[in-house]
């Protein structure tokens, strides 16, 4: 045999060599996700907060037409009717789901309802079945990711044939959220304290002493990943659960004035006056 025919011959990967050139990808692989998930994320959040903003800047125009009243956020299937058609941003048919067709607000959110859903809806969003942290109810479905302070309504609400309140009316409105971004929304009215009284707690109380600032619903944390997205309303604060969800989760949430905030469930929590929006706090 000639050198030559030696020297021509292709030799083969052994299986060792094989091996360790798996486990350098599967290294690169693994040092590489946290980086894309977090890029993915951060991503996710930029949109979403471009769509809190796209939904204030919807509101405000109608209140610019109405004289300065904003409009009714639906709450739940007794809404739908045509009475609520005239003051609703959206009728909602079934709890979790709003009809895209049907309010006030079709005529300040152009495109037609697939265009209207994508806005309303988080990129981000985990697809949270969970209705206040418990096991999904037989056939729910949910379109939307944001809700609306209560308080532009009253609690109880007002009656479905008015509008909500002024924009003149809200206090320090740098300071007072509008929108939120909710964990498995059922309605667009977010009761977020539960506290006894008309008004928040004074600001030498501590936060340790607010177990239950969460009313009706709960603050989404889904934009800090997967596993700090979801909580039961009845986590005890400062518990193991509390603190895996609380000080790291993020969410976008819309001020009265039109800007836009990334907040933990801890920052919400530790600022309950950011709900009054009659009070000068």
């Amino acid at each position: 045999m000639s050198l030559q025919h030696v020297s021509s011959r292709r030799r083969a990967f052994t299986l060792v060599e094989l091996l360790v050139v798996i486990g350098i990808i599967a290294i690169l692989i693994a040092i590489l996700m946290p980086a894309l998930t977090k890029a993915r994320n951060q991503a996710n959040l930029v949109k979403c907060m471009s769509q809190v903003r796209q939904i204030f800047l919807a509101c405000q125009m109608f209140a610019q037409d109405n004289k300065g009243q904003l409009p009714r956020p639906a709450i739940g299937p007794a809404d739908n009717n045509p009475q609520a058609e005239k003051t609703c941003m959206f009728l909602q048919p079934e709890w979790g789901l709003l009809d895209y067709t049907k309010g006030v607000m079709i005529t300040y959110m152009p495109g037609g309802p697939k265009a209207r859903e994508e806005v309303w809806y988080c990129p981000g969003d985990l697809g949270e079945v969970t209705r206040g942290g418990g096991a999904a109810m037989s056939g729910e479905r949910r379109n939307f990711s944001y809700s609306f302070n209560a308080q532009i309504t009253g609690n109880p609400p007002i009656p479905n044939t008015k509008l909500a309140i002024r924009f003149a009316e809200v206090r320090a409105a740098s300071r007072k959220i509008l929108i939120y971004e909710e964990q498995a929304p059922n309605d667009l009215w977010c009761l977020l304290y539960d506290f006894p009284g008309a008004g928040p707690p004074a600001r030498t109380t501590p936060v340790a002493s607010m177990p239950n600032f969460r009313g009706d619903d709960i603050p989404s944390a889904r934009h800090a990943g997967q596993k700090y997205g979801l909580i039961a309303r009845d986590t005890p604060y400062g518990s193991p659960a509390w603190r895996k969800y609380g000080p790291i989760g993020k969410a976008a949430h819309g001020f009265f004035d039109g800007h836009v905030e990334v907040l933990s469930p801890d920052d919400l929590h530790a600022n309950p006056w950011l709900f009054w929006i009659k009070a000068d706090e």
